[in-house]
C-alpha cells in the first residue's frame, strides 16, 4: 500500500490498482494551495475513470483472422476462393459472408473482382459461419485486371 500524507493526514491512498480520495477537513491550507489540491484530486479522478474503461475498449476489438486465395465466384453478399488448406493437404472452396461495411482495399467496388482473380481477405467468424471485414484484390498477379 503506498499512501500519500500531509501533515500526518493521509491524503490519497493507493491500493490494488484502485484509487481511493480521502477527503480531510481537517487540513487547513491557503487558497491557492487548495485550488492545487482540487484540480490533484480531478485530475486523479479523471485518470482513473479513464483507466476503468480500458478493459471495455480492448474487449471491443475484434480478432481477425487471415486468408488469401483464387476467387471461385462472388457475388454483393458473398464470396468463395480456393484456399490451400494445411490439413487436408491440398485446394478446397470456402466460402466468406461479406460484411456490409466491408473495406476494399485497391478496388472501389465488389464489381472488379471477378473469378480467378487473387484475393487476400480478414475475416471473423460466427459459430461455422466465416464473415470477411476485409477484402484485398491483389493487382501484382496476371488474374487481376
Amino acid at each position: 500500500m503506498l499512501a500519500l500524507t500531509f501533515q500526518g493526514r493521509v491524503l490519497y491512498s493507493f491500493f490494488n490498482s484502485s484509487v481511493v480520495v480521502l477527503i480531510m477537513s481537517q487540513i487547513t491550507v491557503s487558497k491557492s494551495e487548495a485550488k492545487m489540491k482540487k484540480m490533484f484530486v480531478g485530475l486523479v479522478i479523471v485518470l482513473w475513470v479513464a483507466a476503468s474503461f480500458l478493459p471495455i475498449l480492448s474487449a471491443a476489438e475484434e480478432n481477425l483472422d487471415y486468408t488469401y486465395g483464387v476467387v471461385v465466384s462472388i457475388s454483393q453478399k458473398s464470396i468463395q476462393i480456393s484456399e490451400y488448406d494445411l490439413e487436408k493437404g491440398g485446394k478446397v472452396n470456402i466460402d466468406y459472408k461479406i460484411d456490409p461495411a466491408v473495406e476494399l482495399m485497391n478496388i472501389s467496388s465488389l464489381q472488379e473482382i471477378s473469378a480467378g482473380d487473387n484475393v487476400a481477405i480478414e475475416y471473423s467468424t460466427n459459430g461455422e459461419e466465416k464473415i470477411a471485414k476485409s477484402i484485398e484484390a491483389d493487382k501484382k498477379f496476371p488474374g487481376n485486371r
